[in-house]
């Protein structure tokens, strides 16, 4: 038996470019993983199946999707061989921060190896958008330019590589659908314009201008389906606390710091609010 790590990660950035005829929207963001792992262990096994148990119930078998990528890639590359996954969640459903795309992508790294498949990045890439469109980022588990609708992706070299930064990830126990809050984002937001220049976003990871790097268009349509969102932004910005985003299509928000020391103040004021998850996390590359 194998044993994985399987990162979150959240978004810096995340902006709208449009919606496409095929219903899927174009975006614009810069991707980063972060010290939250789901643990998974796999056992190849002689009987030519795929098992997929987790901790969560309702996420077993045909409704995990690494079910899914592994069905995908064993049809796709005529493997006869079985496996056993076993996942342990950490990273919390509908929080925004790419947990179910980031199990099915540590996943097939490692069957890919184990089958000595040999196939070309590009075209993995183009082969799991179809069942995934957040799964190609975590091929790279690093900072990165996402593009397009997932696929186009570029390793970036921020300012905080080798000084990675502390997280703050507090999720309001609330899960998001990201199908729901792109699809009220067209009706609330149909004439929406993007605000992101991709040489400006470049620019802000060189020098961590991060007052201007952290947006998310789809925060508006989030914090509507879930108000709660609003009253952690209002709470942390009572407490003085600065560089706060929602990552993804929610329900995360989380607070950016330098130091250590600013982390845990905004822990201890948060300390009164125990309805709240946190996560102290740190940026890897």
């Amino acid at each position: 038996m194998f044993t994985l790590l399987s990162p979150a990660k959240i978004n810096l950035l995340l902006d709208i470019v449009g919606k496409r005829s095929d219903g899927y929207h174009n975006i614009i963001s810069v991707v980063q993983t972060v010290s939250l792992y789901d643990v998974i262990e796999v056992e190849p096994i002689k009987q030519n199946k795929i098992i997929v148990e987790c901790n969560i119930k309702n996420l077993c078998m045909e409704n995990n999707l690494c079910y899914k990528v592994v069905s995908f890639i064993k049809e796709q590359f005529l493997v006869k061989s079985g496996v056993k996954i076993l996942i342990k969640k950490h990273i919390p459903l509908g929080s925004g921060l790419g947990g179910a795309s980031s199990n099915a992508a540590t996943v097939l790294k490692f069957l890919l190896q184990l089958w000595k498949i040999k196939v070309d990045k590009s075209e993995l890439i183009r082969l799991v958008s179809k069942i995934g469109k957040d799964i190609p980022y975590f091929f790279y588990n690093s900072c990165c330019l996402v593009e397009s609708t997932g696929e186009k992706i570029i390793p970036l070299i921020p300012c905080w590589k080798n000084n990675p930064l502390w997280i703050l990830l507090i999720y309001p126990q609330i899960s998001l659908s990201t199908k729901e809050v792109y699809e009220r984002f067209d009706i609330m937001l149909p004439d929406y314009k993007p605000k992101s220049d991709k040489k400006n976003i470049l620019k802000w990871i060189k020098i961590g201008n991060f007052q201007d790097l952290l947006y998310n268009a789809l925060q508006p349509v989030a914090e509507k389906l879930c108000p709660e969102l609003k009253q952690i932004k209002i709470l942390l910005a009572k407490g003085g606390f600065k560089n706060i985003n929602m990552s993804g299509s929610g329900s995360t928000i989380y607070a950016v710091f330098n130091n250590e020391k600013e982390m845990f103040k905004c822990i201890d004021f948060l300390k009164k609010y125990s309805n709240y998850k946190i996560f102290i996390v740190k940026t890897i590359n």
